[in-house]
């Protein structure tokens, strides 16, 4: 039986997921229920761990701790180790990309690494204007474009 589809997520996707961010939460839903459901993997850097701790700089109370651990922990999330070939590709990007910072070029080399043909972000200002690179789509969870990228992938 083939592996479900992957798509990679940015810390500011699990940021919106895991409290449900109101004018989010519904796009992020489904693609987490379809993930539950087998249909889809999520995959993520484990240097996402460290950045999903504080939200604009305010460490997150112990209960939203819980519910970070405890999500990590589903079985469709798929954790992209930061190791010497995931640091080199981070430090191509950032020498060939101006104005890339370290942590963004850490998404987009641990999706890359991992196989993922789309990367979900946020990040209309660093991110989503590298739609693209080497191959990779970099897209805004829910939009169109996203949705008939991962309807094709299944």
């Amino acid at each position: 039986m083939a592996e479900a589809p992957l798509v990679y997520w940015d810390s500011c996707v699990f940021l919106d997921r895991i409290p449900q961010t109101p004018d989010r939460i519904e796009a992020l839903r489904e693609l987490t229920d379809r993930a539950q459901a087998g249909g889809l993997r999520i995959a993520t850097s484990a240097f996402t761990m460290c950045e999903v701790a504080k939200v604009k700089g305010v460490p997150l109370p112990e209960e939203q701790e819980r519910l970070i651990v405890d999500f990590f922990d589903n079985p469709y999330i798929v954790l992209v180790q930061v190791d010497e070939f995931a640091a080199r590709k981070t430090r191509e990007l950032v020498r060939t990309h101006a104005g890339l910072k370290g942590r963004d070029a850490v998404h987009i080399a641990s999706a890359l690494l991992a196989g993922a043909p789309v990367l979900h972000t946020y990040d209309e200002k660093h991110l989503t204007p590298l739609n693209g690179v080497e191959g990779l789509r970099i897209l805004i969870p829910g939009s169109e474009d996203s949705q008939l990228l991962l309807d094709g992938l299944t």
